[in-house]
């Protein structure tokens, strides 16, 4: 269990933790708190945390500034989730890098508990 974080896209406080009337809410079955997990993993920058220098993704030693091919984004994106506590496999990634160099990556998970997000 997990305090709960609104991974709801264009919606306010995305990316924040939720409150509701006064209370936190948490992860209430597993594949809640491996999405979670997974979802913070990709927003942070490796070593940005000063307790665990390896959480995250070396946005700014190996992507951001580095002229890199997009398969090589991906391959760092997939290790770092398949890293994660509870991650069993990734069954879909797609992303696509557009001409003004805007990466994005969708995927479906499945985790150590049999079930898949997205």
């Amino acid at each position: 269990m997990d305090l709960l974080v609104n991974r709801i896209r264009d919606t306010d406080g995305y990316g924040d933790m939720l409150f509701v009337n006064g209370t936190t809410p948490i992860t209430d079955e597993f594949v809640d708190a491996v999405a979670q997990r997974v979802f913070i993993m990709l927003r942070t920058f490796e070593s940005e945390w000063y307790l665990n220098d390896t959480t995250g993704v070396p946005y700014l030693t190996r992507i951001l500034g580095y002229k890199v091919e997009k398969s090589t984004v991906d391959r760092i994106l997939q290790q770092k989730i398949l890293e994660q506590s509870g991650v069993a496999d990734i069954l879909e990634f797609n992303s696509t890098l557009s001409g003004s160099r805007v990466y994005e990556a969708s995927m479906r998970i499945r985790t150590t508990g049999g079930d898949t997000f997205r």
